[in-house]
């Protein structure tokens, strides 16, 4: 590309952005910030705003994978603080965000990083909630914060959360089976942490009742 110097190619969307989450989906994590890196300064040459903002969120996650949660968290906080973002940015990145207050400290979670992050799932769904591209953004925050009130054991709350999840991922057409296998997992680790086994479902399938 730069040594042909092609005109009317966008490298990032079309190669430099599946390049480096494919890195990341192979676990080599370098390669994969390398690559992000190198089309974030492009972006960032380029004024392509919407690239730059992928570049982010995808670097976040390259930190989070690597146990870099610090810096993921950073990364977030000043691109929300510094950014001219759209909604939907603002409530995929605070999305993130949350995900990775939740990880900072593991099971030393302190209530104060519990409320953060709720915070950032509650922000979210307000930025997300109206906007009809992005109902699987929506359904992962309510799952998230399904995700909170579980391991704070407020579990009517989380029950609430989890049927507003889901009843927006029911929405979404033609889901892959692992998205839906997900789903199941954490509406079965809901129903083993509130010990309520006898409404625990014989079959699967019964979890959604589709």
């Amino acid at each position: 590309y730069q040594k042909n110097k092609l005109s009317n190619y966008d490298i990032i969307e079309f190669c430099l952005k599946p390049l480096g989450n494919l890195y990341t989906v192979l676990g080599d994590y370098d390669s994969a910030e390398n690559t992000i890196k190198q089309y974030f300064f492009i972006a960032n040459q380029e004024k392509n705003e919407e690239q730059k903002i992928a570049a982010i969120l995808n670097l976040s996650n390259v930190y989070q994978n690597t146990g870099r949660i610090i810096e993921a968290i950073s990364l977030l906080e000043n691109t929300l603080k510094t950014e001219k973002l759209s909604n939907s940015q603002k409530g995929i990145l605070l999305n993130n965000l949350g995900n990775n207050y939740l990880l900072f400290k593991g099971n030393l979670m302190t209530q104060e990083l519990y409320k953060k992050a709720e915070n950032a799932f509650k922000t979210a769904v307000k930025y997300l909630e109206n906007d009809k591209d992005h109902l699987e953004n929506l359904s992962n925050s309510y799952r998230n914060l399904a995700n909170v009130s579980r391991q704070t054991h407020r579990f009517k709350i989380a029950d609430s959360y989890f049927e507003k999840a889901t009843e927006l991922f029911l929405k979404i057409p033609n889901q892959q089976p692992r998205k839906i296998a997900k789903l199941y997992y954490e509406k079965a680790l809901l129903l083993f942490d509130e010990k309520n086994m006898l409404k625990a479902p014989s079959k699967p399938l019964e979890l959604l009742k589709f």
